[in-house]
């Protein structure tokens, strides 16, 4: 066991102050709050002495604050107009909608006899079936 442990009651309590430590503790004193004031003064002193010049700067003709908007100029007559962010992503919804429909519909011509069927059908009946191939089809040369 440690000698810190042994014979307690007979060890003096000042052991820190013969190593050299202070008895007492000290009240921690930091600048901070002083310069923090300081701060929060000068930005509100700069504030008012800035809303003071303008003020009075505006009064003076040579240093008025004049801000002249330039008229609005629209594209000559039949010119197509940019389209803004929400009318895009608008479109963009509706063109998608319209595609998926279009993936996802089975439809009859009654004319030729031909169907439509969903994308997702379609690619698995070619996968079970394999590719369509037409009776006495020639190599690539033949058709040159």
């Amino acid at each position: 066991m440690s000698d810190h442990h042994d014979n307690i009651d007979e060890r003096p309590l000042d052991v820190l102050e013969e190593m050299g430590y202070e008895n007492t503790d000290e009240a921690a004193s930091s600048p901070v709050g002083k310069y923090t004031i300081w701060l929060f003064g000068f930005i509100f002193v700069m504030i008012g002495f800035s809303a003071a010049f303008f003020t009075v700067a505006d009064r003076v003709d040579g240093f008025k604050f004049k801000q002249e908007r330039k008229p609005l100029r629209l594209p000559p007559e039949g010119t197509p107009l940019l389209q803004g962010n929400v009318a895009a992503q608008a479109d963009m919804y509706e063109l998608k909608k319209q595609e998926h429909a279009k993936l996802n519909a089975y439809s009859e011509n009654k004319e030729d006899g031909t169907y439509k069927v969903p994308i997702d059908k379609a690619m698995k009946i070619v996968v079970e079936r394999g590719l369509p191939t037409r009776p006495n089809a020639g190599v690539p040369e033949d058709y040159k």
